[in-house]
C-alpha cells in the first residue's frame, strides 16, 4: 500500500511539471520493494494457561542473552529470563533459541521483547485460553463449506468420525453447545443428497462410497436411538452403499482399495454383528502389510474395531493397541527433538499424528501426550518459524507452504484434540 501511495504521489508531481516531465516520467521504472518486517520472537498468539508450560522462540543468532515479559497494559516488566544458545533447525532453515517464561502465571495481556530484535505479538495468559479456540472453531462449524467431490466426501466423513470420537470420549466438553449435533446432521444430510438413488454410490467412486457407508452406519446408531425416521434413512443409505461396494469386481474394488473396504466392514460390524463383516475385518487385520496409521481408512477402521463390544479377538486387540502405543512413543520421541516440540513443520502431518496421540491419551492418560497436543496447538497458533497463526480468530485456515491445502477433517481433529485437553482441565 505504501508503495502504491508513493508511486501515485510521484505521478501527480510529474503531471504538474508539464509535458516534458511526463515524457521523462515515462522513462522511469519504479521497482523498489518495500521491505517487510518479520517478527523474530515467536509465541502462541492466542495465549497460554496460567499453569501451563510457556516458551518463546527467538529467530537468528543476534538476539541478546535475556528477554523480558512485559504487561501490555502497564508496560511493567513482570519477568526477565535467559535465552538459551541457538541451534539450527533443519526443517525451518532458521537458527532458533528458546526462552522459558512458565513462571508468569498472573492473568493479563503480555508481550515479550529484547533490546536487539524487538518484541513479539501480544498474547493472553488466562485460566483456559484453549476454551476460546474451541468455542470459536465450534461456532464456525455452521459455515463450513463442503467440497463437492469424491475427496471432499471422504474428508467430510473423517471430519465426522473425529467428532464422533470426541463426543464419545469427551462429550462433557460439548454440553454447553448442542450445535455440534446440528452440524453433524447437516453434513449427513448433504452427503445423503449426493448418493445415487439407483446405484447407492457416491460419485461412482469406491473410496468415497466406502467412507459414506461407514459413517452412515455410525449415524444410524448414534442418531437412530433418538429418532426412528433417521435410523431408517441412514440404514437404507448404508445398505445401498454396501451393495454398490460388493458389486464391484475384486480387481478394481476391494482388492484395489483394501483399507476402504476394511473401514466400511469395521463400522458395520461394530453396530451389527454379521459373520461376513467379521471375516472381512479379521482377514484385513491379520494380513495387512502396512501400519495402522499409514492410511486414514485403516486408522479409523481400527478404532471402530477396538470399540466393538463383541466378536473381537482379544489377542488381536492387544496387538493393535501395542502398535498404537509404540507409534505414540515414536511420535513423542521425534517431537522432543524438534525445535518447536512438534512432530513436523507440516500442519497436515501434525494433525494426523495428533489424533493418534489423543486416542492413546484417552486409553492410557499421560502428561507426556497432553504436552504433545498442547505444543501442536501452540504451533498452529503462532509458535512456528514464521510466527504465523495458521488458524485465524474466525477459524479460517491460512494457505501457506506448510499448509498448501486444507480439508474439513482438520476442524474435526482439532476439536477432538481440544476436547481432550479441556476434559482433562475440567477434571483437575
Amino acid at each position: 500500500m505504501r508503495k502504491r501511495i508513493l508511486c501515485l504521489g510521484l505521478s501527480l508531481i510529474m503531471l504538474t511539471l508539464g509535458s516534458s516531465s511526463r515524457v521523462m516520467a515515462a522513462e522511469f521504472s519504479y521497482t523498489y520493494k518495500i521491505p517487510v518486517s518479520t517478527v523474530k520472537i515467536l509465541v502462541d498468539r492466542n495465549g497460554y494457561g496460567q499453569e501451563a508450560d510457556k516458551y518463546a522462540y527467538f529467530l537468528g543468532v543476534e538476539h541478546g542473552e535475556s528477554f523480558r515479559v512485559v504487561n501490555k497494559s502497564t508496560w511493567e516488566t513482570v519477568y526477565t529470563g535467559e535465552i538459551e544458545e541457538e541451534i539450527y533447525d533443519k526443517e525451518s532453515g532458521y537458527y532458533v533459541s528458546v526462552g522459558d517464561f512458565s513462571e508468569v502465571t498472573k492473568p493479563g495481556t503480555y508481550f515479550i521483547e529484547t533490546d536487539i530484535i524487538g518484541r513479539s505479538y501480544s498474547f493472553e495468559i488466562e485460566e483456559q485460553p484453549m476454551q476460546t479456540v474451541f468455542q470459536e472453531l465450534l461456532s464456525a462449524m455452521g459455515t463450513t463449506a463442503y467440497e463437492e467431490s469424491a475427496n471432499g466426501v471422504v474428508d467430510t466423513c473423517f471430519m465426522m468420525q473425529a467428532l464422533f470420537m470426541a463426543l464419545q470420549q469427551h462429550g462433557a466438553t460439548f454440553e454447553k453447545d448442542n450445535d455440534l449435533i446440528t452440524q453433524l446432521l447437516r453434513a449427513a444430510e448433504w452427503m445423503s443428497a449426493i448418493q445415487d438413488e439407483k446405484t447407492g454410490s457416491i460419485y461412482e467412486d469406491y473410496e468415497a462410497t466406502a467412507a459414506f457407508c461407514g459413517i452412515m452406519a455410525v449415524c444410524a446408531d448414534r442418531f437412530g436411538k433418538y429418532e426412528s425416521d433417521l435410523a431408517a434413512e441412514y440404514t437404507a443409505a448404508y445398505k445401498k452403499a454396501w451393495k454398490y461396494l460388493t458389486n464391484w469386481d475384486k480387481v478394481s474394488g476391494q482388492d484395489a482399495h483394501p483399507e476402504a473396504y476394511f473401514y466400511a466392514n469395521a463400522q458395520l460390524y461394530r453396530y451389527q454383528y454379521n459373520k461376513i463383516y467379521q471375516k472381512s475385518v479379521h482377514t484385513y487385520l491379520e494380513n495387512r502389510k502396512t501400519g495402522i496409521t499409514d492410511n486414514r481408512f485403516s486408522f479409523y477402521g481400527t478404532v471402530a474395531y477396538l470399540e466393538t463390544e463383541k466378536g473381537t479377538q482379544r489377542d488381536l486387540c492387544s496387538k493393535l493397541m501395542q502398535e498404537l502405543v509404540e507409534e505414540a512413543e515414536q511420535i513423542s520421541g521425534t517431537s522432543k527433538k524438534n525445535t518447536f516440540l512438534v512432530y513436523s513443520d507440516d500442519i497436515s502431518l501434525n494433525l494426523e499424528k495428533a489424533v493418534l496421540i489423543g486416542l492413546v491419551d484417552y486409553i492410557t492418560p499421560s502428561k507426556e501426550y497432553e504436552v504433545i497436543l498442547e505444543n501442536m496447538i501452540h504451533y498452529i497458533l503462532g509458535s512456528n518459524a514464521k510466527g504465523q497463526r495458521y488458524l485465524t480468530k474466525d477459524s479460517q485456515w491460512q494457505t501457506t507452504d506448510e499448509a498448501p491445502d486444507w480439508s474439513v477433517e482438520w476442524n474435526g481433529i482439532l476439536l477432538y484434540c481440544l476436547s481432550d485437553l479441556l476434559d482433562k482441565e475440567s477434571n483437575k
